[in-house]
């Protein structure tokens, strides 16, 4: 297929895409509520030392939640990550990333550097998803899965 070819797909997908999500109703979520958001992530974080492949689940079903909350369809994942591609461009292969190693865990052994870039890559989505949703754009500081401090 040619290069015209493929952008011609591509455009006619995006299209089809940003015309789905006009349809959703896609609300803020409160600042109270990203705030209880936030310190449930904290603690599945925390949980990560011990136990990471229960940790990287909890995270995939409370990024979940929060979409669901906002008014994100999520009975489907690929649907799901062709809403936030529009939404959420530069993030969406890192949830679909993170996706891919969950579903890898349920499967198989993954090791425990996979979980933690699992981590890495839902943690981008959500941020995006409560600073968005909240209205409030100011960084949170997040520890890493080596308990070390980030912005």
């Amino acid at each position: 297929m040619s290069q015209t070819g493929d952008t011609r797909v591509a455009e006619k997908q995006l299209a089809e895409r940003e015309h789905h999500r006009a349809k959703l109703d896609v609300v803020a979520i409160s600042a109270e509520a990203a705030q209880v958001y936030a310190d449930r992530w904290r603690r599945v974080q925390t949980a990560f030392v011990d136990t990471p492949s229960e940790a990287v689940g909890d995270a995939d079903r409370l990024v979940t939640e929060v979409m669901n909350e906002r008014g994100y369809p999520v009975d489907d994942f690929e649907e799901r990550a062709a809403d936030i591609s529009v939404d959420h461009p530069t993030v969406v292969e890192e949830y679909r990333a993170g996706h891919a190693i969950h579903l890898a865990q349920q499967y198989g052994d993954v090791g425990t550097e996979a979980q933690r870039q699992a981590f890495v890559h839902y943690r981008a989505l959500f941020d995006k998803l409560l600073d968005e949703g909240s209205g409030q754009h100011t960084p949170r500081r997040h520890t890493d899965t080596n308990g070390e401090a980030q912005s």
